[in-house]
């Protein structure tokens, strides 16, 4: 598929004590990107499709994030992209094999997140993100249709600091119905429950450890795959 240059830049300006004792930081960024098809969807011999072309893509954010002293802090974006030949599965379009190129689409949303420190000991984090996702049907008409993707998505967490050393954070993420497949039914939406913990053992030393889908709920992230459940991890982790 030969060679692609791809950029990326970005840029911030802080304001300082613009807000109280408070800082505010602008921010952007603007990129460029290319994606050549893998070996499973050119060639898997049910599935697969030689024919792909490589996606190429463009997008970027705009963005505040506000301090307001040290209890309360918040942040506000707006993401856009745009790409070229998407590579997308697809058993419903006519040519052979599920994987295909969708064409022109294009994608934005709106980011936001606050975080709430009423003490030392105790914080309250939220992120909310709208997404819409389309795709250009009809050039000569410039109809757009929705990929039908999901429009919302979030997280809620609570994080306790008993001791310093301490910390153990309860999280629920969200996401709404997915019905990105055309030939499928689509997956409901779902609330998961983890759990995360860490010690500092010394200012070098800490152990961390997390339990995610605590509840070990049944769910999907598309249609026939099926997420996992209740799983552990842990490890220990230097700081030199």
């Amino acid at each position: 598929f030969g060679s692609f240059d791809t950029y990326r830049v970005t840029g911030a300006y802080v304001l300082e004590n613009l807000i109280g004792s408070g800082d505010v930081k602008l921010r952007a960024s603007y990129g460029t990107g290319a994606k050549a098809p893998g070996l499973y969807q050119l060639f898997d011999p049910v599935y697969g499709y030689s024919g792909l072309q490589v996606e190429t893509s463009e997008g970027g954010d705009v963005g505040i994030d506000v301090n307001f002293g040290s209890a309360f802090s918040t942040q506000i974006s707006y993401f856009f992209a745009r790409t070229n030949d998407e590579i997308a599965y697809d058993c419903a379009n006519p040519k052979p094999g599920c994987y295909v190129n969708l064409g022109k689409t294009r994608k934005s949303g709106v980011e936001i997140a606050f975080e709430l420190r009423p003490a030392e000991w105790l914080s309250f984090c939220q992120s909310l993100t709208y997404l819409e996702a389309d795709q250009l049907t009809n050039p000569a008409t410039a109809v757009w249709t929705s990929l039908r993707r999901p429009e919302f998505a979030g997280s809620t967490s609570v994080t306790v600091k008993p001791v310093e050393q301490l910390s153990v954070t309860a999280r629920l993420r969200h996401r709404d119905r997915n019905a990105l497949s055309s030939f499928s039914p689509a997956t409901k939406g779902y609330e998961v429950v983890d759990l995360l913990a860490s010690f500092g053992i010394t200012d070098n030393i800490e152990v961390y450890g997390r339990v995610t889908n605590l509840f070990d709920k049944q769910y999907q992230m598309a249609f026939g795959k099926n997420a996992l459940g209740r799983s552990a991890y842990g490890g220990i982790r230097l700081t030199y």
